[in-house]
């Protein structure tokens, strides 16, 4: 059997191949024969090693294509968060931008501003197709940068277990002022 596998909105698609045994009832074997791209690092390594071993957990149809939808449903929200990243901090006016919100959205009496605080955005395929493959992104200014990191792995059932952190790298000759004392 040849199978093509894709997600609606055109950001995933994959072709592979499954040999049958029909007398044994079993798989005989599982090739993919081409994967996105954006998908081959994280999703690629994970069903090649499952498509490709021997034992219990090797060739199960099932896990792939598990991993597969699972990977895409995270890879599609990763892409959203950086593109929000991207749009909110991704240049100083940007930073400005959203900064002036921030402070408008804390005015007492302003519920208006309260309530748009919750709404989603809508992406377009055209916005998160460069960054859905993207495991990471650096904002740069003169103060500080920072590096965001959010990395898909795979339990032993496919089931994603991402991997999210932040580092923050500071100038070199930077001075703080002392905290006050607890005890002040």
């Amino acid at each position: 059997h040849v199978i093509n596998a894709s997600h609606p909105s055109g950001l995933f698609s994959t072709r592979f191949a499954m040999a049958v045994d029909t007398s044994a009832l079993s798989i005989t074997s599982i090739d993919i024969l081409r994967l996105d791209m954006s998908a081959e690092r994280e999703l690629g390594t994970f069903i090649r090693e499952r498509a490709r071993g021997e034992g219990a957990l090797a060739k199960d149809i099932t896990v792939i294509c598990w991993a597969m939808g699972r990977w895409i449903e995270v890879a599609i929200q990763r892409s959203q968060f950086w593109c929000a990243v991207e749009t909110e901090f991704g240049t100083p006016g940007a930073r400005s931008k959203s900064l002036q919100r921030k402070k408008k959205r804390k005015a007492p009496g302003d519920e208006e501003n309260g309530s748009q605080e919750g709404q989603t955005r809508k992406w377009t395929r055209k916005q998160l197709l460069p960054h859905i493959g993207r495991t990471s992104m650096e904002l740069v200014s003169e103060d500080v940068e920072l590096r965001f990191e959010w990395k898909i792995r795979f339990d032993w059932t496919g089931e994603v277990d991402s991997s999210i952190a932040a580092n923050a790298r500071l100038p070199r000759h930077c001075t703080f002022l002392p905290f006050p004392s607890l005890r002040e």
